[in-house]
């Protein structure tokens, strides 16, 4: 099960996967710089953490926490790199926007983007991990055999079930 996002090609341009603010800001986005690396809001505009190759899917979260004065980027549930303060965002900024930047920034994704969630609190370095484990789906061959395995159980419990019935 693919999470978080993927990016179609290089784009050796600013990207955003996500973005609420305004220009002039503070704005808080979550994309990639031109060297490929990702930023984080206006405050953080070089994480030294490089986006995932292009046609990769990686699970990314930023946790921000006001009260440790904390911001956290995490790469598939590892932690990457870290700052001493709070991205925050501008109360008077625009919706959140998935995929571009904030107007009037021309700023784009090319890319997939799945699963993507906002809580209301910063998630804890455990809960990041758990949200980036990804949960295997069970394989079609896995189920088909389950499938057979029962259907024989079944079919020898119901033969030896009229036989018993037969010697009464």
């Amino acid at each position: 099960m693919a999470q978080g996002a993927r990016r179609d090609r290089d784009q050796a341009a600013h990207t955003e996967v996500v973005s609420q603010g305004m220009s002039s800001g503070p704005g808080f986005y979550v994309g990639t710089a031109p060297n490929g690396q990702i930023r984080v809001g206006d405050q953080w505009t070089s994480t030294g953490v490089p986006f995932s190759a292009p046609g990769v899917f990686a699970h990314y979260a930023v946790t921000v926490d006001p009260a440790a004065s904390s911001t956290r980027l995490y790469v598939d549930g590892v932690l990457q790199a870290s700052q001493p303060f709070a991205v925050v965002v501008s109360a008077s900024g625009t919706t959140t926007r998935l995929g571009r930047q904030f107007d009037p920034i021309g700023e784009y994704f090319a890319g997939a983007i799945d699963e993507f969630r906002v809580y209301s609190g910063a998630l804890t370095a455990s809960e990041v991990s758990a949200l980036a484990a990804p949960v295997p789906e069970p394989s079609t061959f896995v189920l088909m055999g389950a499938g057979f395995a029962g259907l024989a159980v079944w079919r020898r419990r119901r033969a030896d079930g009229r036989e018993a019935v037969r010697a009464a």
